[in-house]
């Protein structure tokens, strides 16, 4: 939690109330938790930015996304607003961080 940049995208971070938790942005455009339970195997695309893979889900009736750090120990899920930050920005400002958790596994679907 103490890596995570200082803005996003030109969002700056704001203080959270929950434990565990960072959001860039008013209203917030970008809410991380850390420690979130493993959703399981999925279809969803899976990407490298950096050495860290992340996958990503579409939340189509809150019209977001949802970026996992994946195989990282602890779990490491990004939520964000497309309209207003990119994916692709949100992943590289975050992949120092999730370095710092640990790799217990690599996608092995195609890239």
């Amino acid at each position: 939690m103490l890596a995570l940049p200082s803005a996003i995208d030109g969002q700056d971070k704001r203080v959270t109330t929950s434990q565990s938790t960072a959001a860039w942005g008013d209203p917030a455009s970008v809410v991380l938790a850390c420690g979130v339970p493993n959703r399981g195997p999925s279809n969803d695309p899976c990407t490298t930015v950096g050495g860290v893979d992340w996958v990503a889900h579409q939340n189509k009736e809150a019209d977001s996304w949802t970026l996992s750090a994946y195989g990282r120990v602890p779990r490491i899920e990004v939520t964000l607003d497309t309209s207003r930050v990119s994916s692709a920005t949100v992943a590289t400002a975050l992949t120092d961080a999730a370095k710092l958790a640990p790799a217990s596994k690599r996608c092995t679907a195609s890239k």
